[in-house]
């Protein structure tokens, strides 16, 4: 087996293990929001963006890029920038994407 493979099917064990983290979050009724990590937020906004393993709510999506993204987590200030502009969930805002 190459290392490159391996390293791939790590990557896929970790992603799997985070889904159920955040699923069992939501499944206990917990509103995902302040007391989660910005990394966690950002994790279960993209799923909830995606839809993978829950059902998609753009909505909920946006709500928890904000709190990633106020947190300074970047990668969650582009994804929020990009719900703005595309109106992801919300109407297209020129004004929010670029704070």
């Amino acid at each position: 087996m190459d290392i490159s493979r391996l390293t791939r099917e790590g990557q896929k064990i970790l992603r799997a293990g985070a889904v159920l983290a955040a699923l069992a979050t939501v499944a206990m009724g917990a509103t995902p929001s302040l007391g989660e990590s910005a990394e966690e937020q950002f994790r279960l906004a993209t799923m909830y963006a995606t839809g993978e393993g829950m059902h998609q709510d753009p909505g909920e999506a946006r709500r928890l890029y904000r709190l990633a993204a106020e947190q300074g987590l970047l990668k969650a200030q582009y994804a929020l920038a990009r719900v703005y502009t595309l109106g992801v969930g919300s109407a297209f805002d020129d004004e929010e994407a670029a704070v």
